[in-house]
């Protein structure tokens, strides 16, 4: 959340930008360490409602030193179980490669809480 108490939300491919801006394009890497299916469920009007977990690991290559996190992703309502998982999946990914950027500094992401923070992105 923001400081103004409004959630701010950064875009994967500006996540990913940044990090391609910051370590360069092969200098960075990401790793699915689980993912794990939390709930299936097939609605009384016959859609599809499913909750992933992934655990995602980003390594920066120069120095070899990892962090990771954990993202979520739902989808509800979906007329096909794949389709359902599909979202859900990606969105989990997502979510817990732009978490674990956030813990490699200001730069690629903690800063998403601070007032009037500007990245210099210039993608």
């Amino acid at each position: 959340m923001g400081t103004s108490g409004a959630l701010t939300y950064v875009r994967a491919d500006v996540a990913i930008n940044i990090a391609n801006q910051i370590f360069g394009h092969d200098g960075w890497s990401t790793e699915l360490k689980s993912l794990t299916t939390q709930n299936k469920t097939k609605t009384a009007a016959g859609k599809w409602d499913v909750t992933v977990q992934a655990t995602m690991r980003v390594t920066p290559r120069a120095s070899g030193t990892w962090h990771e996190d954990v993202g979520i992703g739902n989808s509800e309502n979906s007329p096909k179980l794949s389709q359902a998982i599909e979202k859900a999946t990606k969105e989990a990914a997502t979510d817990a490669m732009k978490r674990a950027l956030r813990k490699l500094g200001n730069a690629t992401g903690s800063c998403i809480t601070i007032q009037n923070t500007t990245w210099g992105y210039t993608g």
